[in-house]
């Protein structure tokens, strides 16, 4: 007697469609690791060099934050933490270095305002006007 096979349902052909794209889509993001960690490892030498600059701290900013986030869409939690904290401390360096770099600015143009209000100190001697010691 011949027994029919049931019918897949349109459900479970469709999740079967997305699991497959998934899979595909999480090989694709797993394959791009070591170039990712690469990039990583010579900023890495970079900041234990100091050659650095802020411009290169936002660029690689950017993509731990992808990283995370990517790691943690594919489930691999432990991962996405460590590349959050990463983000965290690139984060607070890029502040240092802003705020650094605004207090700099801001002293630099109050010295140069400072400057350019100064009229020469009374008595006193610069070197043309310094009189001899040898003519007495």
């Amino acid at each position: 007697m011949y027994k029919r096979q049931p019918l897949a349902s349109p459900e479970s052909s469709s999740a079967a469609r997305v699991q497959a794209v998934l899979q595909e889509v999480g090989d694709r993001f797993r394959a791009t690791w070591p170039q990712r960690f690469a990039t990583l490892a010579k900023t890495e030498q970079a900041i234990q060099s100091g050659d650095f600059s802020l411009t290169q701290l936002q660029a690689i900013l950017s993509q731990i934050h992808k990283l995370a986030g990517s790691l943690g869409t594919f489930g691999y939690d432990q991962a996405a933490e460590i590349a959050a904290s990463l983000e965290q401390s690139v984060l607070e360096q890029i502040n240092q270095q802003t705020q650094w770099a605004q207090q700099f600015s801001t002293s630099l143009a109050s010295l140069q305002q400072e400057l350019l209000t100064l009229a020469p100190p009374k008595n006193h001697c610069t070197a043309a006007t310094k009189p001899d010691q040898n003519t007495e």
